[in-house]
């Protein structure tokens, strides 16, 4: 079939709406369908530019969303319609139209449809004022007997019902459930570690001056940076098999000291490492073969030494093949060590001289929990904070950014258990780096995304009755569904996720929903089948 794509949003970013557009638009080619776009959002220009699928820049001007916009739209939308009109000709033999902004839903919906054309609307937005206070809400009412619409949860079909809209279907976001997979083994930890970057002071929204902590940048404690610690997790319940076959003879003390794996020290996570002997193990894949990642492996080996410890490497083959044989040489550098005796207290660089006193760097007894979100009102994540500031067990990070940044940093104050990072390449890391991922949305929150994402890889997620996903999900089966906009069932929910044991069940049971519910796939199927009835 022979689709069109259309947008006229008021701003654009590469946001839920436009990565959605992308994959279906990217899936519905690939099943064989002819895709074009006209509109004015760059993002989706971008992209049709650069799979070469026919588009049409065109803008028309602000879709009538807000008070001004609809006063102006009175006297705007004749010449809006015509342009709209113009470009609908451009397209021969359309079969179908897919509209994604309010413009062309109230404008070009009759062309198309006496053209006799299928036309779908898709509705990703958060529902506010700017459609149920809407003079044209009782005429996109009316066309809606002729049009389908689409939304991306139960939760939203019910609140256009509601509104009365008719021939509402639910198809939830699709994601892609290899964007996210493990790096193979041996892959090293990202560098440069990601900046945390000095939060904006400006806004400041509800009254909120802001303070001189919202202009420093926040330096996490070397020993207690979430990222790396999550990274060390990970690492440790995904050991490679010559790192479990060297585990068996280092713990338990079989050689006489203490051995951790998958040990945090600075910014840099050693294999095995025995804190009495300053002693670090390295367990070396093929990566590590390559001349760049020597000359990295060597750089860093010459910095832990500078902290006092001693770096021993082994290839994987090496453990594999001949396992008695690297016991000994680790039992003789533990001997030779002995024998030489440590320096005494005060002489020599020791950890604590570099990380701030403490001798044994060891993770934290809590959990790291995760928020991924904009930093408005309505997401909610003012109501986290708060609820984190009564849990000392937890640590959380707060990825994202928005308006609300100075009134949340003035929050935290100086909390060291929250911070916010304003961006990150690799949100596929940061997942893994957590023990859990909240999702607050105070407000209608169409699906909630990155929920859908994290429960892809397991990680144990807890939404608000708010956001669309929930509909899709079971309390204490595969998330933890909170009342939206309740400090004391928020707070409820976290302390349900400090039990590891119900951690690790709705970890499981929330992959199994999102393979099942939430891939690509299946969100392309139900478009393609949608096309046919």
């Amino acid at each position: 079939m022979k689709l069109l794509f259309t947008r006229f949003p008021l701003e654009s970013a590469l946001g839920g709406a436009e990565i959605q557009t992308i994959s279906l638009m990217r899936g519905l080619t690939k099943k064989g369908h002819a895709i074009a776009f006209a509109g004015s959002c760059p993002m989706l220009l971008q992209f049709a530019q650069k799979e070469g699928i026919p588009n049409v820049e065109l803008r028309i001007g602000a879709p009538p969303v807000s008070e001004w916009h609809v006063l102006t739209f009175l006297w705007r939308k004749q010449r809006m319609q015509r342009s709209l009109e113009s470009m609908l000709e451009q397209f021969h033999d359309i079969d179908a139209v897919f509209m994604l902004s309010l413009s062309e839903k109230i404008l070009l919906t009759p062309l198309a449809l006496q053209k006799g054309l299928k036309v779908f609307w898709i509705e990703h937005d958060r529902m506010g004022p700017w459609l149920s206070n809407n003079p044209w809400l009782s005429r996109l009412r009316d066309m809606s007997n002729y049009v389908t619409i689409v939304v991306v949860s139960d939760l939203s079909k019910k609140i256009y019902e509601d509104l009365g809209f008719k021939h509402v279907i639910a198809i939830p976001n699709g994601i892609d459930l290899d964007r996210f997979a493990l790096p193979p083994r041996g892959t090293p930890i990202p560098r440069p570690l990601p900046e945390l970057e000095p939060l904006s002071p400006d806004p400041f929204p509800r009254g909120e001056k802001g303070s001189s902590q919202a202009e420093k940048e926040f330096f996490p404690k070397p020993a207690t940076n979430p990222y790396i610690l999550g990274f060390a997790r990970n690492m440790r319940k995904n050991p490679a098999l010559a790192e479990k076959m060297l585990w068996e003879e280092l713990r338990f003390e079989k050689l006489g000291v203490n051995f951790r794996r998958q040990h945090p020290v600075h910014n840099t996570i050693l294999d095995f490492y025995c804190h009495e002997a300053r002693l670090g193990i390295e367990l070396d894949g093929g990566i590590h073969h390559g001349k760049y990642q020597s000359l990295s492996d060597a750089e860093r080996d010459s910095f832990l030494s500078e902290l006092g410890i001693h770096v021993l490497r082994f290839k994987n083959e090496e453990v594999l093949d001949t396992l008695s044989s690297v016991v000994e040489k680790i039992r003789k550098h533990l001997t030779k060590q002995t024998n030489n005796s440590l320096p005494p207290s005060g002489e020599g660089l020791g950890i604590g001289d570099h990380m701030g006193g403490e001798l044994e760097i060891a993770e934290p007894q809590g959990i790291h929990i995760g928020c991924v979100a904009r930093l408005t009102e309505d997401k909610g994540v003012d109501l986290l904070i708060q609820a984190v500031k009564d849990i000392p067990e937890v640590d959380l990070t707060i990825l994202g950014s928005g308006r609300e940044e100075g009134y949340l940093s003035t929050m935290i104050g100086n909390d060291d258990h929250i911070r916010i990072i304003r961006h990150l390449d690799d949100l596929g890391a940061f997942y893994r780096s957590l023990d859990a991922l909240i999702l607050p949305s105070r407000e209608h929150d169409p699906f909630g995304l990155v929920a859908a994402e994290a429960m892809s890889l397991g990680i144990p997620v807890l939404v608000t009755d708010a956001t669309g996903i929930a509909s899709s999900l079971h309390d204490g089966t595969d998330a933890i569904v909170v009342h939206a906009n309740d400090l004391t069932a928020l707070k409820q929910g976290i302390r349900r996720l400090l039990n590891p044991e119900v951690r690790e069940a709705i970890g499981r049971g929330g992959k199994e929903t999102a393979t099942e519910k939430f891939s690509l796939p299946t969100m392309i199927d139900r478009y393609e089948k949608l096309l046919h009835s």
